[in-house]
C-alpha cells in the first residue's frame, strides 16, 4: 500500500513503533506539535513567499512533515553510501583546485556548504519543536 503500511492496512515491521508512538500521540497533539514547528520557523525565517503583490499573506513556514519516513535498515545502508559518496566527490571537487582565483570557484563551494546546512537547519529545528513538547 504505501511505506508504513502493507496491502492489507498492517504496519510494515519497521514501521510499528512509530504507528504506536503516534497513536499514543494522538490527533490534537500531533497538530500542537506542528503548530509549534511552524511558529518556529516563521520566528527564525524558516519560510518561503507564497503570496503575490497585493496579497495580504506573503511567508509562510516552510513544509516539513512531522512525521519521519520509516525506512528499512538495508534502504537506509543505501542512502548513507550514497550520501557518503556525494560527500567524497564535493570533497574531491573542491580539493581539485589549486587556485580559487576562478570567477565562480569559491562561490561554487560555498553554495553547495549554504544549501546544505539551510536544509539541516530546517531539519534540525523541526526536531527541536517535536522534543520541546516532551521535555
Amino acid at each position: 500500500m504505501d511505506e508504513v503500511l502493507d496491502r492489507f492496512g498492517a504496519p510494515h515491521r519497521h514501521t510499528a513503533a512509530l504507528i504506536g508512538a503516534l497513536e499514543a500521540m494522538g490527533r490534537d497533539e500531533l497538530a500542537a506539535a506542528g503548530r509549534r514547528r511552524d511558529a518556529i520557523f516563521m520566528q527564525q525565517g524558516i519560510t518561503f513567499e507564497a503570496g503575490t503583490d497585493g496579497s495580504l499573506v506573503k511567508d509562510r513556514p516552510f513544509p516539513l512533515d512531522l512525521v519521519p519516513r520509516i525506512l528499512p535498515a538495508t534502504e537506509w545502508d543505501h542512502i548513507k553510501r550514497r550520501l557518503r559518496d556525494s560527500h567524497e566527490r564535493v570533497m574531491a571537487t573542491i580539493n581539485s583546485f589549486e587556485k580559487w582565483d576562478g570567477k565562480y570557484d569559491i562561490a561554487g563551494a560555498l553554495s553547495i556548504l549554504v544549501h546544505t546546512a539551510y536544509h539541516l537547519g530546517g531539519i534540525r529545528v523541526a526536531l527541536g519543536a517535536i522534543r520541546s513538547k516532551h521535555a
